[in-house]
């Protein structure tokens, strides 16, 4: 395996032949060709390696699963990746302050029940083409009263509007 693209699926077999070092390693040339916007790029890798790595044990996880289903759902694989790295961690953060072992099976319990819409509703996909697959809701307009100039400021300040937030 010469490149690794997280678009494209590399064969099960193939990655894990791949020692964990050569992984990382490839893993971090496309983050360093494609993410360069991104703070922690090691970091970003070793999750990428380690959903990579779980994808590849086929049905010995269900993680596979989830990624073929969420791929149906509208997630491109590599948000998809994204998607089930965000899981990973959640779990691992929440080791630290309890110092309890990673609980294998409730991750992937949450892996399996994992969907598109949980993914949407935490991550920031206003600007991915496949978001329009999912309804988003019209932002809401609060409406407020127009304050008069001599009226008390809605801040709180006890200041007139005029003299507080209207001079602004």
């Amino acid at each position: 395996m010469k490149r690794y693209d997280p678009q494209i699926a590399p064969d099960p077999e193939v990655w894990k032949r791949l020692d964990e070092g050569q992984k990382l390693t490839l893993v971090k040339e496309f983050v360093r060709r494609n993410e360069t916007q991104i703070e922690g790029q090691s970091e970003h890798a070793a999750i990428h390696t380690i959903v990579e790595n779980q994808i590849a044990e086929g049905d010995e996880t269900p993680v596979a699963e989830a990624v073929a289903r969420l791929q149906a759902e509208g997630i491109d694989r590599h948000e998809v990746i994204h998607s089930m790295g965000f899981l990973v961690m959640q779990r691992m953060f929440n080791l630290v302050p309890d110092s309890e072992p990673f609980d294998e099976e409730e991750y992937f319990d949450a892996v399996s029940n994992w969907s598109a819409e949980q993914w949407f509703s935490i991550s920031k996909m206003d600007d991915e083409p496949n978001r329009e697959t999912y309804e988003t809701p019209a932002p809401t307009v609060e409406e407020v009263a127009k304050v008069g100039r001599n009226e008390p400021c809605p801040c709180g300040s006890g200041k007139k509007f005029k003299k507080c937030c209207g001079s602004r």
